[in-house]
């Protein structure tokens, strides 16, 4: 029983000073057109004034949840195979402060292309000549001329 008083005086006391600890939290839902979850949603956060990116992935529910960022301007981006990337750039976390940041995905296939451009140059030149010399001789001398060019 001594216990709980205990634990409560503590949670009251602590509760204050985890909330003042300089950091914010963004948790939100990915839904597909239904409004049914979106499981293993790629969610990525990214500081726009340092570049820093976090990154995590929605739950079979489709929630997820970013722990102690720092303040600041955010750009979250969600992506998940068959369905369109979700991007805001004007996401803004204020210290101790929780957002969310829900959307719906909308049905559509992540297409890239890959542009390759280079010079390809030929292993072996596009004429080839093979030369022989042979010389008429009596049969007793009938041999292969040595001379013998190659050309690739």
């Amino acid at each position: 029983m001594r216990s709980l008083p205990a634990l409560l005086v503590s949670a009251f006391i602590l509760t204050p000073l985890l909330a003042q600890n300089g950091t914010a939290v963004l948790a939100g839902r990915v839904t597909d057109p239904a409004g049914l979850g979106v499981a293993h949603a790629q969610v990525q956060a990214t500081q726009r004034s340092t570049g820093a990116v976090r990154t995590t992935l929605s739950t079979l529910e489709g929630f997820y949840r970013f722990d102690l960022l720092p303040p600041g301007d955010y750009s979250i981006r969600i992506t998940v195979s068959g369905f369109k990337t979700v991007q805001d750039d004007n996401v803004h976390l204020q210290v101790a402060q929780s957002s969310e940041f829900n959307t719906t995905l909308v049905l559509g296939s992540t297409t890239e292309s890959v542009q390759v451009e280079a010079t390809v140059s030929p292993l072996l030149e596009d004429n080839t000549t093979i030369e022989y010399e042979v010389t008429s001789q009596p049969d007793e001398e009938k041999t292969l001329s040595n001379t013998a060019h190659y050309t690739w």
